[in-house]
């Protein structure tokens, strides 16, 4: 029998998903690192109520959602079908306005399916991706620069970057855009960030920035980069190659066993990119919108 658990902090959801999420870490690392983002910081996303949902079969929880508003609800791995048709109808009495859902194929499948028939508004694949995970880097060679943190009298560069990727790279995305304002002012606002729970990172040629790359939200055994950007006129030079595998390396050198991000499927050679220094495909990951 199915039990539905809902919880409003995110270090109970944790108490209760961790090894099951755990158990999959590659797959979960997006609701894991979310997840113990909002532990540290609750404010992290806003002040919205953030949903935490789990469902158990016995003493065995099979399937994980969580969701800040106003963004998408974002899926864990699972294999039961009907759990996370369960969680559709709990995202769905938590919040009418759900935007969307991000998750592992085919659990995204099944929850878009069940909202269709909980809303009757027709789910929309609006973007594939491929999450990646890397154990060893293939070292980058040839490439001018080196790998250097964010300064910060470099924080609006940093955010007019940032911005500029979610409008190129995140254009289909269902969640809302940020603009460089706002990311200059969440960033001024959150408390700073050891580098073992992540920092802004740029590849630097001649005292100046080129390309960009953030890590964050660590797992049990690894961490994520995203966004990595690089601005087009400093493009095809390898300079995103060059930052990504050495914060790569940065991230190993803490002591993490593997390295996570995801790339669109769409774009061919971020997909090259990454699998050059070393990272291989995990799982197919969808997003789909709801409504037109």
């Amino acid at each position: 029998m199915l039990h539905l658990h809902r919880f409003t902090e995110a270090r109970k959801f944790l108490d209760l998903t961790s090894g099951f999420l755990a158990a999959h870490e590659a797959e979960n690392n997006l609701i894991i690192g979310l997840a113990g983002l909002l532990h540290r910081n609750p404010a992290a996303y806003g002040a919205s109520q953030p949903y935490f949902g789990a469902v158990s079969a016995g003493s065995q929880v099979v399937a994980a959602s969580l969701m800040t508003p106003p963004n998408q609800a974002v899926l864990s791995w699972s294999e039961h079908e009907e759990a996370v048709r369960m969680l559709a109808g709990d995202v769905w009495t938590f919040r009418l306005d759900t935007p969307g859902v991000h998750g592992p194929r085919p659990t995204s499948v099944w929850f878009s399916e069940a909202w269709d028939t909980l809303t009757s508004l027709e789910p929309i694949l609006n973007m594939a991706e491929r999450a990646f995970r890397l154990e060893r880097v293939v070292p980058v060679t040839g490439v001018p620069g080196s790998l250097r943190p964010v300064r910060d009298d470099e924080l609006p560069l940093i955010a007019d970057w940032s911005a500029a990727f979610e409008a190129e790279a995140l254009a289909r995305s269902v969640n809302p855009p940020h603009t460089a304002a706002e990311f200059l002012t969440l960033w001024r606002k959150t408390p700073a960030t050891p580098p073992e729970l992540g920092a802004r990172m740029v590849w630097d040629v001649d005292g100046r920035p080129v390309s960009y790359a953030y890590y964050k939200a660590p797992t049990p055994n690894g961490m994520r980069i995203g966004p990595v950007y690089t601005p087009p006129e400093h493009r095809r030079h390898g300079y995103a190659s060059a930052l990504v595998a050495g914060v790569s390396s940065l991230i190993l050198g803490l002591g993490k066993r593997y390295v996570y991000l995801y790339a669109d499927t769409a774009n061919p050679t971020s997909n090259h990119i990454y699998q050059a220094i070393g990272f291989e495909p995990i799982c197919d990951v969808d997003e789909y919108r709801f409504g037109a």
